[in-house]
């Protein structure tokens, strides 16, 4: 996508726009650890994650062939038959590929809008639209959904909001610090969805 843009090479991304910067799972009120296994093949990646009270869980993020988004399916093995709290955090970032984080003489952070958010029928809506104050600057209108096949109990945004990665951010480098909205999401107690054979994603 050309040159680096410290802070923001990760998360997901739809080409020519960044929807998310991650999401990240809990489950009883306890994130889910560091991966102790990872695959990768066509079009999906494969965690195996240790869970609380011995409880595995398996992510698969997948990414549907001509669509702008990824679906990310969790299965969950324990002993014993048990039921769960499932905890989301969904940390927006909606920007452009470019400029850069050192393109002169606007950089990243001069382009880059705050993102909004709302709940829409249990789904978190991120929006990021204006037009940046930055010379040659144009109009945009971006957005991105969370959502969920399980209703969620609780929908919440605000500050925060990454997981266990907490404040530990790699700083983006630029003009100016753009102000993101963190975000929150909660669905019933049982087990989650596994991930569909096919079908359509959203980010």
């Amino acid at each position: 996508m050309g040159f680096h843009t410290r802070g923001e090479m990760g998360g997901i991304w739809a080409p020519p726009i960044k929807l998310l910067d991650g999401v990240w799972f809990g489950i009883d009120g306890e994130w889910l650890g560091p991966g102790q296994r990872f695959t990768s093949g066509a079009g999906h990646v494969r965690m195996e994650l240790p869970g609380p009270g011995g409880l595995t869980v398996r992510r698969t993020d997948f990414a549907p062939d001509g669509r702008r988004g990824v679906l990310i399916g969790l299965t969950r093995s324990s002993r014993d038959a048990r039921t769960v709290d499932l905890q989301l955090d969904a940390h927006s970032e909606l920007m452009g590929s470019y400029p850069w984080g050192e393109t002169k003489p606007s950089t990243q952070l001069d382009f880059n809008l705050p993102d909004a958010a709302t709940a829409e029928s249990g789904a978190l809506v991120f929006t990021d639209r204006g037009t940046p104050p930055a010379a040659g600057a144009e109009p945009h209108d971006w957005a991105a959904a969370v959502g969920s096949t399980r209703a969620p109990v609780a929908v919440e945004t605000g500050d925060g909001h990454r997981g266990p990665q907490g404040a530990v951010i790699c700083p983006a480098t630029g003009g100016r610090a753009a102000a993101l909205r963190r975000h929150r999401v909660r669905p019933r107690r049982g087990r989650p969805p596994e991930l569909p054979r096919r079908g359509p994603g959203r980010a």
